[in-house]
């Protein structure tokens, strides 16, 4: 899982500044989880589109050098006793700015915790890779499937934020919810068409 030794294979993104037990490690993209099953259409900061941002890096429009690097944690993968409570416990599923602070109140705080109980018990834990910003890993994830990347420098969190984060999640981060796959949430048909134009025209270089 992930490769922390340096090597020429990675997409360098842009230097970003790493912070108190950080590290820079190399993944796969489709290896890093999303922590939403559904995600927003437009980045906050530039208003783009993801398909649009997409585009311009498979077109040379944009380097990988001008996309900030993401983060990343190192968790246990949730076990199917988590999904099952998280899935009847109606909690939010996309990446929309809330004010949720993880639980509704005590009794569900106190549901999650003894389900994180009953699932170490289980014997079924691996670690896997969390994605803190899930937008930028969906763009990461469709470049890896066009050929154009095969690795990507990430920020990995130290333990000390990626065992909080697991433990208490937060509005942002739901470690029941991660996901290799996400959906775009507001996907209209011009994102659709930009998406199948890329794809396409990757094919059409890839024969000529």
């Amino acid at each position: 899982m992930g490769n922390k030794n340096k090597n020429n294979t990675a997409a360098r993104s842009s230097s970003s500044k790493v912070g108190k037990g950080e590290q820079i490690v190399k993944v796969r993209p489709s290896e890093i989880y999303f922590t939403f099953t559904k995600i927003l259409n437009t980045f906050s900061g530039c208003g783009k589109t993801l398909s649009e941002t997409l585009r311009e890096l498979k077109d040379g429009e944009v380097v990988i050098g001008q996309i900030p690097m993401i983060a990343i944690i190192e968790a246990d993968k949730p076990t199917r006793t988590e999904k099952l409570l998280n899935d009847s416990s109606g909690e939010c599923t996309s990446d929309h700015d809330d004010d949720d602070d993880g639980y509704d109140d005590n009794e569900k705080k106190k549901k999650h915790i003894s389900c994180r109980a009953k699932a170490k018990q289980e014997n079924l834990r691996e670690k896997i890779y969390c994605s803190m910003n899930n937008r930028r890993l969906w763009v990461f994830k469709e470049l890896e499937k066009l050929g154009k990347i095969e690795e990507i420098e990430c920020r990995l969190q130290s333990k000390e934020v990626g065992l909080r984060l697991e433990r208490k999640g937060s509005r942002n981060f739901r470690i029941d919810r991660v996901s290799l796959e996400a959906k775009i949430s507001i996907f209209t048909d011009k994102d659709a068409a930009q998406v199948k134009a890329v794809v396409e025209n990757t094919s059409n270089s890839d024969n000529q």
